[in-house]
């Protein structure tokens, strides 16, 4: 994956267009230097995760067909569509240069996490390496708020975000 983007120094700006893309009018890049309690996380093969990340959030949700062209690994989809800044398949991939297992929530009910190793995520395997939860509900927020507090959801408003 890596020899296929640019370096982690496009990274940033592949992460602004995205947001363009979006129609996003905002978006915020924080630094989260913890370590974040590992209680209520998936299993034990999540801990490593709950430390310093680089959050980014823009506000607006992703589509269904955002979501449909960041799991195709190395396709672009945007090309041919002139309402959209990216179109080179490159976007939201280039965030391997800094971590192995992307994630986001969108709309504060979906939960997307990237795992191509198939270390993390559970239920992750080399033929589906990732998993997607919907409709975040209560039971998930209580059982999983270890995993969700990563998101800094008391400092963002995550329901009409990614």
């Amino acid at each position: 994956i890596l020899n296929a983007y640019p370096s982690e120094k496009e990274m940033l700006k592949e992460l602004l267009q995205n947001a363009d893309d979006a129609k996003a009018t905002e978006i915020c890049f924080v630094f989260d230097p913890r370590q974040h309690p590992a209680d209520r996380i998936f299993d034990e093969k999540w801990a490593p995760l709950q430390g310093p990340a680089l959050c980014v959030y823009n506000n607006q949700p992703f589509t269904e067909d955002d979501i449909r062209g960041i799991q195709n690994l190395g396709k672009g989809t945007k090309v041919g569509n002139p309402c959209k800044t990216g179109q080179y398949g490159i976007g939201f991939n280039s965030v391997y240069h800094i971590t192995d297992c992307p994630s986001f929530i969108s709309g504060n009910d979906i939960l997307c996490i990237f795992d191509p190793h198939a270390r993390y995520a559970p239920g992750s395997t080399s033929t589906s390496p990732g998993r997607m939860f919907r409709d975040l509900d209560a039971d998930f927020r209580t059982q999983f708020s270890d995993v969700l507090d990563l998101y800094l959801g008391n400092h963002f408003k995550l329901d009409n975000c990614t």
